[in-house]
């Protein structure tokens, strides 16, 4: 029986790893769509530079589900990991009529789940090496959601000097 559920365990968190990598794979292709749309050189840099973040979250993941790092973080409790209740696919695409302002919320509320889920592996994890990457990716977010308020302000203060 421990062997089985060891089993289970093992797939749920695959499950958990692939759903992480897809919802890194859509912020990315978010912030390249986001970076063609820009009208500023300014923010469409930001948002191309928000991309190859992305990218390299995916990367870090990758390498974590193929690692043995993967059976180490088999320690924690499948219950105790927090659910990614990432953004259904229809409410994140950009469209002609969306505004960069409109753009850039749903970009917070993307870095905001991010930061959350990463932060909940990371209050979980008993592995060093483990707590260490979760913590690093959730900075990363919060970084993300930093950059964007940023971005905000800017470009909320351009239009009012308009």
């Amino acid at each position: 029986m421990p062997e089985e559920n060891e089993k289970i365990q093992e797939v749920l968190l695959d499950l958990i790893l692939d759903n992480a990598i897809s919802f890194e794979e859509e912020s990315k292709e978010f912030y390249r769509i986001a970076a063609l749309k820009s009208i500023s050189d300014d923010t469409k840099t930001i948002l191309q530079q928000l991309a190859l973040k992305e990218d390299g979250h995916i990367q870090k993941l990758r390498h974590l589900k193929k690692s043995d790092l993967n059976e180490r973080l088999l320690k924690i409790e499948i219950s105790d990991l927090p659910a990614i209740h990432g953004l259904n696919r229809k409410e994140w695409v950009i469209t002609a009529q969306d505004d960069m302002k409109h753009i850039l919320e749903i970009a917070l509320e993307r870095e905001s789940t991010a930061e959350n889920f990463y932060s909940g592996l990371y209050r979980k994890a008993n592995d060093g090496t483990i707590r260490r990457l979760f913590f690093l990716l959730a900075n990363e977010e919060k970084q993300h959601f930093e950059d964007i308020k940023r971005l905000q302000s800017k470009l909320l203060n351009q239009q009012g000097e308009m």
